[in-house]
C-alpha cells in the first residue's frame, strides 16, 4: 500500500498575509472587475472626469501623467461602487475565510474528499494545481488555505466564470485560471505540490495524448508531490472505469492507491 505523503518536513502553520494588503488587493479586483464591464466610451467618459477633478486651475501646475490619471479613475470606481471600509470587510472577510476553510461549504466536493487533509501539508510558497471543469470549487477549497492555486479548463466559459467566482469569494489573490488543451503544447508555467484532475476532459483525449498529458503534469510535480484523480459524476463511473483504469497504470512508476467514496478515484505520491 502507498504511504500517506509524506510532508514531515513542512509546517502546518504557515504565516498569513496582512489583512490590510489583503483588502488593498480586494479593493483592486473589484474596481478591475467593474472596468471589465464598461464600455470603451465610457472609460473615456471617465478619463476625462478624472483630468477634470485633477485640474488645479489658473496658476497652479499639475503634471498629468497616465498613472496620475488611471488612479483617479480606480478612486471615481471605488466611490461609485461603495465599497466597505476597512473595518467591516474585515469582520466579514474572516467570517467568510473561516467557513470557506469547511469542506462542507463548497456543495460540490464530497465530505470525504481526500483534499481536505491533503490541503492541510500545503505550505504559502507550494502550488496546486487543479484541472478540469468540475474540480473548480475544490480549487477555491486550497485557495482558501493560502496555497497557491492554478485552475485549467478546456473551454474559456469555465475559466471566466472562475475568474468571476474566485473575485466573489476574495480569493482570486490566490488563483489564476487559464483555458488548456491538455493534448496542446503550451502549458503554464508552475511546480506543484499537489495536482488534482476531475479526470473527464482528460480521458476525451486520445490515449496517446492522454499518455503525453499525465508524463508531462508527472514530470512538472515537485518530488514528493501528490496527484488525487477522480471523476465527479457518480452516473458516468461505470461507463469511464476501463479508462480510469488505464489512468492508474500510468502511474505504476509513482504507485497509486484507491482513496475516496467514488469507485475509481486514487491518489499517487512522486517518489524523491
Amino acid at each position: 500500500m502507498l504511504a500517506k505523503p509524506d510532508y514531515s518536513r513542512r509546517s502546518q502553520v504557515r504565516p498569513s498575509r496582512p489583512l490590510r494588503q489583503e483588502y488593498g488587493e480586494y479593493i483592486q479586483q473589484r474596481i478591475e472587475d467593474h472596468k471589465n464591464q464598461l464600455s470603451r466610451e465610457r472609460l473615456m467618459a471617465l478619463g476625462d472626469q478624472a483630468v477634470r477633478s485633477m485640474d488645479p486651475g489658473k496658476g497652479g501646475q499639475l503634471a498629468l501623467t497616465e498613472v496620475l490619471v488611471s488612479d483617479e479613475v480606480d478612486d471615481l470606481i471605488a466611490s461609485s461602487l461603495n465599497l466597505p471600509r476597512f473595518t467591516k470587510w474585515k469582520n466579514g472577510y474572516v467570517k467568510r475565510r473561516l467557513a470557506q476553510r469547511q469542506i462542507t461549504h463548497w456543495k460540490s466536493i464530497q465530505p470525504e474528499c481526500p483534499v481536505a487533509e491533503l490541503v492541510l501539508y500545503l505550505e504559502s510558497e507550494d502550488q496546486a494545481l487543479l484541472i478540469g471543469r468540475d474540480c473548480a470549487e475544490h480549487a477555491y477549497f486550497v485557495a482558501a488555505h493560502d496555497s497557491r492555486v492554478t485552475f485549467i479548463a478546456s473551454d474559456v466559459k469555465t475559466v471566466d466564470a472562475a475568474e468571476h467566482r474566485a473575485a466573489a469569494e476574495s480569493l482570486s489573490p490566490k488563483l489564476e485560471a487559464f483555458a488548456v488543451d491538455l493534448a496542446g503544447r503550451w502549458f503554464p508555467e508552475v511546480t506543484p505540490a499537489l495536482v488534482i484532475i476531475e479526470c473527464r476532459d482528460l480521458i476525451t483525449l486520445e490515449r496517446r495524448a492522454r499518455e503525453l498529458a499525465i508524463s508531462h503534469l508527472q514530470e512538472i510535480t515537485v518530488p514528493g508531490g501528490t496527484h488525487y484523480l477522480f471523476v465527479a459524476s457518480d452516473d458516468q463511473l461505470h461507463e469511464l472505469e476501463l479508462e480510469m483504469s488505464h489512468l492508474r497504470g500510468l502511474y505504476s512508476n509513482w504507485g497509486a492507491r484507491p482513496v475516496g467514496t467514488r469507485a475509481g478515484e486514487f491518489m499517487s505520491v512522486k517518489r524523491d
